[in-house]
């Protein structure tokens, strides 16, 4: 099997499917069913990740203009067997069936949540490239349950080609940790992170903060890691004018973007992760909290039940008094009752593994080729996770 591995991005590479890529293209790789994996990429968009496949196409950056088109052409003239676009885009490939991958939930679904006009353009954009690609691909890949519901309910993709395939989380992951500089020292903090988008709601912390401070007596501090996002300034703005406002600003930590070491420190030292996110596929920096046995408060917004389940103690989004409650209860939490719910986090991310999704992933690869399971020697467990 001949496999063509799309990346049809306009701008700089996210990290999310380039380690989606990084983690499981060397389980394709060692299957005797697998010929050759070549990489299409725009020209400078990403940066050292050519080890990702036997081949590393480089095509036009503005090749998106033309819908692809010399991607496509590349593809076809190749003789590939099936090809994989890892994000949702209509690339004009003609001579092998495309799978689609969507792992990303905010154009699909309906936005709750203040947003600039720029991101809001932004979104409509996203929808329509999403609707046309996965009503064109042979089979839909969603990471998540929440994702397939969405693509079925408010894009009209039939469940039928649509098949869930989570991430995975490395438990080599939390063996180093270096402690980044914007953190407090020799004080406990609790701990968010992901980029600074209208979506991420850390406004429910700022607000939750507040209320903390009066009832304890003394501040929380928060550590707060990611960048604000080029499309969206005005909500670092935003949020740091209600801190002000609340007489919190000093508490909170804007730690920047954080390389794996300082986010394993985060994760080990925080007394209780927080994530409060209105918009997410299978998010990573989920699964990393589970694999680092957090104690954590999560909204309830779909898909964050479907990862943490009873691992996770949850608030209604976009509700600080009860985020503020449930950050208390965490904070008095007796530390044996803490040790069972790290452990089980523990457990719970043992259950998602990079070998499985790449093993439930060439699958779906062979089945769209009509042919039965072409995985070789080296096989995984690739039983969906319920």
């Amino acid at each position: 099997m001949k496999i063509a591995i799309l990346l049809p991005v306009r701008a700089g590479g996210s990290g999310g499917f380039v380690k989606h890529l990084a983690e499981v293209l060397p389980f394709w790789l060692r299957q005797t069913s697998v010929q050759q994996v070549s990489v299409f990429s725009p020209d400078g968009v990403i940066h050292g990740f050519e080890f990702l496949g036997d081949e590393f196409r480089r095509v036009a950056r503005d090749d998106y203009r033309t819908g692809f088109r010399e991607m496509g052409k590349l593809v076809d003239d190749g003789g590939y067997d099936v090809a994989l676009s890892t994000i949702p885009r209509p690339v004009a490939v003609r001579g092998c069936p495309v799978v689609t991958m969507v792992q990303n939930a905010e154009p699909i679904q309906s936005p709750s949540y203040p947003m600039p006009v720029l991101w809001r353009l932004r979104l409509w954009k996203l929808r329509r490239e999403t609707t046309v690609a996965c009503r064109n691909a042979a089979r839909v890949i969603a990471v998540s349950n929440y994702v397939r519901q969405q693509l079925t309910d408010r894009l009209g993709v039939p469940a039928v080609k649509t098949d869930v395939v989570y991430h995975g989380f490395d438990p080599s992951e939390p063996t180093m940790a270096a402690r980044p500089e914007s953190t407090p020292e020799d004080q406990e903090f609790v701990f968010a992170a992901g980029s600074v988008v209208p979506y991420r709601g850390y406004e429910d912390i700022i607000r939750a903060a507040a209320l903390l401070r009066q009832r304890r007596g003394r501040a929380l501090n928060v550590v707060i890691a990611g960048e604000a996002h080029g499309l969206a300034p005005s909500t670092m703005r935003r949020l740091v004018r209600l801190a002000r406002a609340l007489d919190v600003e000093p508490h909170i930590f804007w730690a920047g973007q954080l390389n794996r070491n300082e986010m394993t420190w985060c994760y080990r030292n925080c007394r209780v992760f927080i994530q409060t996110s209105r918009a997410e596929a299978c998010p990573n920096i989920v699964l990393e909290a589970l694999g680092h046995g957090c104690i954590t408060v999560s909204c309830d917004h779909p898909p964050m039940p479907e990862f943490f389940q009873e691992h996770a103690s949850y608030y209604p989004t976009g509700n600080a008094d009860m985020l503020a409650r449930r950050i208390d209860e965490a904070l008095e939490m007796k530390e044996e009752v803490a040790e069972d719910r790290r452990a089980g986090a523990r457990l719970r991310a043992s259950q998602f593994s990079w070998e499985r999704t790449a093993g439930q992933t060439i699958e779906i690869l062979a089945r769209t080729l009509g042919g039965q399971r072409m995985i070789g020697s080296e096989k995984g467990p690739h039983s969906e996770h319920r």
